[in-house]
């Protein structure tokens, strides 16, 4: 016992709350006391059984989670982790709990340790009957694709996983409809883009009958040409991501 190095054998600290109204905020509790174990970064995500809100940052418990913070993290189910790290860069990237869309809905996951099998992992998708059905050049695309994923700074991956899921929820004569206003969307001038994307934005938490009164108003008559109006009125009535208004791609099938 006295060959072992003499140092901390700590890792990271893992905290998971069921069936309170108050998880967060006992998350939270928990990551305080297990801050010893992490002082990298820490993480909550808390879900109230329909969707997975998500909050982490480098630092200490304490600094990151303020009442404010804590009160953007609503539900009865919530995991936290505080990361000490013995593989992988220390940025925000690899704060955890980490949380992506799947075929099975939006999931977060918090771990201790590290995958030492992540290749095989790969190797066993790309093996995938699934996958290897697909024509080579779709398989490309798709490691392609996965690949420019993970270099994405974490707020432009949570954007993109935002859009994947608001996609997953849409009817197939929504999905036409959102590719057919892309379209439109793409033919106007960059000016013209982005005024119709704050003017989406701006309607964002407006009611249908709000909308469209703003739409049909002598302002927006004034302000934006027929085709644009017409954009606008097709958005309006379509649950894009929250922010994104039609700045970014639908994905593909």
């Amino acid at each position: 016992m006295f060959d072992k190095p003499d140092k901390f054998h700590d890792e990271c600290g893992v905290v998971a709350i069921y069936g309170h109204p108050e998880a967060a905020n006992l998350a939270y509790l928990g990551l305080y006391a297990l801050q010893h174990r992490g002082q990298e970064s820490a993480g909550i995500c808390s879900s109230d059984g329909r969707n997975i809100h998500c909050h982490k940052s480098m630092g200490h418990v304490a600094e990151i989670f303020t009442p404010e913070v804590l009160g953007q993290l609503p539900g009865d189910h919530a995991i936290g982790h505080t990361r000490y790290s013995t593989a992988g860069d220390t940025v925000l990237l690899n704060a955890q709990p980490f949380s992506v869309a799947c075929n099975k809905g939006r999931i977060a996951v918090a771990h201790n340790g590290n995958i030492t099998n992540a290749g095989e992992l790969r190797r066993e998708l790309e093996r995938d009957p699934q996958f290897r059905r697909l024509p080579p050049q779709r398989q490309a695309q798709l490691q392609k694709k996965l690949q420019h994923f993970s270099n994405l700074p974490p707020q432009q991956q949570e954007r993109v996983l935002n859009r994947m899921e608001t996609w997953e929820h849409l009817t197939h004569d929504q999905k036409q409809q959102a590719r057919q206003l892309f379209q439109q969307f793409k033919q106007l001038p960059p000016d013209r883009r982005q005024a119709v994307n704050r003017a989406i934005s701006g309607m964002r938490d407006l009611t249908p009958e709000q909308r469209d009164q703003l739409i049909n108003s002598e302002q927006y008559r004034n302000s934006f040409s027929p085709q644009e109006r017409g954009i606008l009125g097709g958005a309006a009535h379509l649950p894009l991501a929250p922010g994104d208004g039609l700045q970014a791609e639908p994905p593909e099938e």
